[in-house]
């Protein structure tokens, strides 16, 4: 996966990482099972199905509960769709697979997590740097822009509006620093621009307006008097997949200050990280190595087939069952081993839920599709990884939004189609997910219900045609060596994640339909919490959640 996280708030993007054939990640762990009794000699506390993010988490809340746990994954591969593959693995992958749902991880939450529950040491952050915007058709200046640049047309004369040609990537300014080093602002609107920021971090009156439900490129105009091309790129920052017509302004306004006010808390001119060598597949390695070292077994290739269970006729069977420490679940594993868990927890697509007494579905809601695509490049865009500041480090990540947007006028967003934007995140081979001198792309939008399935795929393809024709001389010759796409559904971008949910016993939990938005919100934490509430009951305090003592007796690697 590819992760970035901000400080204090982060999001992150959930894709399979791509890496070297010659140098896979270590994703591979010994099936525990092989080398102890049978799985059904022992009453588990807690059966796990599924590696993803949150099972992973999960596991890693409970290591140090004394619990049994038994942490087991249909795959035949560590976090769900978190996981690194090589290019085999995930060519494999590609024909086995329709569609995936998509993770991301919140940094206010996972990095304190990851701090608390002593794990930080075992991954090593690397920063996210430039924010760019790439668009594809010729883009007309304002005209307060043009005047105050006493812009010239074609012929020298003035009082024309000035055409930015296409393929020109333009680096969307989020600090003081990036504002006035801009040459392509004018002073009127670096003005502006500057008002916004200031108005965004510290002016209660846009926590007013963005309870409101208006259009955020109008509520933009009106609280700064930013012209909408200056509007457009902030926009980007909120890594909406809404197109800017139909961005609102209540959903937006905390994203862009998220992104503004974490820059320079994790070192000079960035404010967001990703993990190095996978992504997200490395916080479900690391959590699920720590869970094993706590006790867990951990089992490959074999997922619920069958779950039986208790019968709760009444209220009072209930509370009588939740009381009992021997109400157990009965499980048939995919290869019909047959065993017992007090409590059973994981995702829609890991537990067979139409067997579950009361029925342990998923809140009904409907989902967004969206569309992905993997590219490796073969040259590395060195122009996309500029130093973060003098003084700060080379980037390993940058993010490139391509509008995908006809702008007829500069008056507005009325003549602009409703696509939502392409977001492309890029990594360097300083991510260790391919060979130098060459890049990683990542694409995703929506699928819009406007166009074909194909045409959705052709906007991916065009976004980044339109990224690699704007590189430098030196990159001239770029092309895609090797291409994936896969589509994924889950819930829609700012939806509300639910409640987990459970089944009538209680003994069985599911956690809620992951979102697709890029930004990953604390409902993930949230509900692992939950569930780690509802296991162990009184025995901890929530203020104990992934809060661990440094273990003297942990092997060296620190777990």
């Amino acid at each position: 996966m590819h992760d970035l996280g901000y400080s204090g708030v982060a999001i992150a993007v959930a894709l399979p990482v791509v890496c070297d054939p010659a140098n896979p990640p270590a994703l591979a762990y010994p099936d525990f099972a092989a080398t102890m009794e049978a799985l059904s000699d022992t009453i588990w506390d807690v059966v796990i199905a599924g590696t993803g993010i949150r099972q992973s988490l999960l596991a890693l809340a409970l290591s140090r509960s004394h619990k049994r746990v038994l942490h087991i994954d249909q795959n035949r591969y560590y976090g769900g769709t978190e996981a690194a593959f090589s290019l085999e693995e995930a060519s494999k992958w590609s024909d086995e697979s329709q569609h995936i749902s998509r993770e991301a991880y919140h940094l206010s939450a996972i990095l304190a997590a990851l701090v608390s529950s002593r794990l930080h040491t075992q991954i090593e952050f690397q920063a996210v740097g430039t924010w760019w915007i790439d668009r594809d058709r010729l883009v007309e200046v304002s005209e307060s822009n043009k005047q105050n640049n006493g812009a010239t047309d074609s012929h020298g004369g003035k009082g024309h509006p000035v055409v930015q040609p296409s393929g020109m990537l333009q680096k969307i300014p989020s600090t003081r620093e990036d504002v006035f080093a801009d040459d392509t602002l004018a002073p009127r609107d670096k003005r502006a621009l500057m008002k916004f920021l200031r108005t965004l971090i510290m002016d209660p009156i846009l926590d007013a307006e963005s309870n409101q439900d208006h259009p955020i490129p109008s509520a933009l105009t009106t609280l700064s008097a930013m012209p909408p091309l200056l509007a457009q790129p902030l926009l980007a920052l909120s890594m909406s997949y809404d197109s800017p017509s139909a961005v609102r302004t209540k959903s937006v306004v905390s994203r862009i200050r998220r992104h503004i006010q974490s820059i320079g808390m994790f070192g000079p001119g960035f404010g967001a990280v990703m993990p190095k060598y996978g992504g997200g597949a490395e916080i479900a390695q690391v959590a699920c190595r720590a869970s094993a070292v706590g006790g867990a077994v951990y089992v490959l290739g074999r997922g619920l087939a069958k779950v039986d269970e208790p019968r709760v006729q009444s209220a009072e069977a209930e509370a009588l069952a939740a009381a009992s420490a021997e109400e157990v679940v009965r499980l048939e594993l995919s290869d019909g081993e047959e065993i017992k868990a007090r409590f059973v927890v994981g995702g829609a697509e890991d537990i067979p839920t139409g067997d579950i007494e009361g029925g342990a579905r998923q809140l009904n809601i409907d989902l967004v599709k969206m569309v992905h695509s993997i590219s490796i490049v073969s040259s590395p865009l060195e122009h996309l990884f500029p130093p973060t500041a003098e003084s700060g480090p080379m980037p390993a990540g940058a993010v490139v939004v391509y509008d995908g947007h006809d702008h007829k006028t500069t008056s507005g967003y009325d003549s602009v189609s409703r696509a939502g934007p392409v977001y492309m995140v890029i990594h360097s081979s300083e991510s260790g997910e391919c060979p130098r001198g060459q890049c990683v792309i990542y694409s995703s939008t929506v699928s819009s219900s406007e166009g074909s399935e194909d045409a959705n795929v052709q906007r991916l393809d065009d976004a980044i045609a339109n990224l690699l024709a704007a590189s430098p001389l030196s990159d001239s010759k770029s092309e895609v060596l090797w291409s994936l796409k896969y589509r994924l559904q889950g819930r829609p971008i700012d939806s509300d994640a639910g409640p987990v949910v459970s089944s009538q016993s209680g003994r069985v939990m599911l956690f809620p339909v992951a979102s697709v938005d890029p930004v990953f919100d604390d409902s993930v934490l949230d509900g692992v919490k939950d569930i780690w509430k509802r296991i162990l009951g009184n025995e901890v305090e929530v203020s104990e959640f992934l809060k661990f003592e440094e273990r003297t007796e942990d092997d060296e690697e620190g777990l």
